[in-house]
């Protein structure tokens, strides 16, 4: 049976991923752990512009860093435009 992980591994979370200078934020953020493997799903805010290939590279390198932090992690990371989720905020 799966369960989720307590927030102070939530907020560490965050706070591994808001570390990388060309992150604007993280939201959505889903945790549980099963077994021994804790898995991390969450979306990164990044430039509207940047281009795919830089995404890529700091998606890869906010992966790692949490990777360093928790091995024993599965994560997965979406990537949204800032602009996208400055617009959801204002609508809601």
């Amino acid at each position: 049976m799966d369960k989720e992980l307590p927030p102070e591994f939530t907020a560490d979370i965050e706070r591994i991923v808001c570390a990388h200078p060309r992150v604007h934020g993280v939201h959505a953020v889903r945790t549980r752990q099963a077994g021994h493997t804790k898995f991390v799903q969450l979306h990164l805010e990044l430039d509207d512009k940047m281009p795919l290939l830089e995404a890529h590279g700091i998606t890869d390198a906010v992966e790692e860093a949490i990777m360093r932090a928790y091995p024993e992690a599965d994560v997965l990371i979406h990537q949204d435009p800032i602009s996208i989720v400055r617009d959801a905020q204002v609508n809601a």
